[in-house]
């Protein structure tokens, strides 16, 4: 149960909002990783998961990928979306609205 108390760590740090996100954004990142790998080596992943896994992800990736195309018109502006001119593009997510 490594999840509430990274979360209190980070609530408690006197870092501002965006660096609570990233810290708990990389705590989980590697933290998740770490259970992957533990579990391909133990064995409970095989080809069987990864493929029952692939039916239900790819299909949900697609219409994801979709109503972002269609909601904005391409795929570029779907996730990279400058500011203001001559500012560097930022991954944003895709919403209607």
């Amino acid at each position: 149960m490594p999840g509430p108390p990274a979360i209190v760590y980070a609530a408690i740090s006197p870092a501002g909002l965006r660096t609570f996100k990233a810290t708990l954004q990389a705590f989980f990142l590697v933290n998740q990783a770490a259970i992957l790998l533990g579990n391909w080596l133990a064995g409970p992943i095989t080809a069987e998961v990864v493929r029952l896994t692939g039916l239900y992800v790819l299909p949900t990736l697609a219409r994801t990928l979709w109503e972002c195309i269609c909601s904005t018109g391409s795929m570029v502006s779907a996730f990279v979306r400058s500011s203001s001119p001559g500012s560097s593009p930022r991954v944003v997510p895709c919403v209607r609205g």
